[in-house]
């Protein structure tokens, strides 16, 4: 570990601080984290912390496709988490449903508010069971032929993730700073026993 860059600060309040690093070190990879530290007796609040690149030439907004099966509950709740969030959902330009249950997330009372809350941007698709592939290549297909906007941003989602909304934004931004088209795998835990990790770093060599 090394500093990149520090700022120290004595007797301040409402003081905005910017520290820059130049990512010109990290060939082998690597990481960029935040250390705050203070003496004996005193006391520091940080609020609003957000970390930036120069922004794109072109911004494509990310289309997120979720394939849900009789986990209705839970999807509503992600639907809920997507419509609370301004920011996250100012990055979404659509997000599409692929409901292959028989107990469907409409059920719910909640749906018609999170329908209004969504607007234009939510699409939801009742379809028989045709497995995760079938669920989740619905949403492709939807985005890749049924919208104007040319997405290069595709987020695939369980139903049962536990979502936080931030996460669309980072995605976002950092698929628009990609220099080459990527596909990123997440984790995937055990729901009932979230310690255990059974897929982990998926990726695809797409020159293959």
């Amino acid at each position: 570990p090394r500093v990149i860059e520090a700022e120290q600060v004595t007797d301040v309040k409402q003081h905005k601080v910017t520290l820059t690093g130049k990512l010109d070190k990290f060939y082998d990879g690597g990481a960029l984290w935040l250390d705050l530290e203070t003496e004996g007796g005193q006391t520091l609040r940080v609020e609003q912390v957000r970390w930036t690149v120069e922004a794109p030439e072109t911004i494509r907004p990310t289309a997120v496709t979720i394939c849900t099966m009789n986990r209705a509950d839970d999807c509503l709740k992600n639907l809920q988490a997507l419509a609370a969030d301004v920011s996250s959902l100012d990055t979404l330009d659509a997000i599409y449903v692929a409901d292959q249950g028989t107990d469907l997330v409409e059920s719910r009372d909640g749906f018609e508010q999170v329908v209004k809350d969504l607007g234009e941007k939510l699409h939801y698709i009742k379809q028989p069971n045709l497995g995760g592939a079938g669920g989740f290549t619905r949403g492709l297909y939807e985005v890749a032929g049924h919208t104007a906007t040319a997405h290069a941003n595709v987020l695939f989602m369980d139903d049962d993730v536990l979502l936080e909304p931030d996460l669309v934004i980072r995605m976002t931004a950092f698929s628009n700073r990609a220099a080459n088209p990527i596909i990123v795998g997440g984790q995937m835990l055990n729901l009932f026993h979230p310690n255990q990790l059974h897929v982990g770093a998926e990726y695809a060599r797409l020159n293959t």
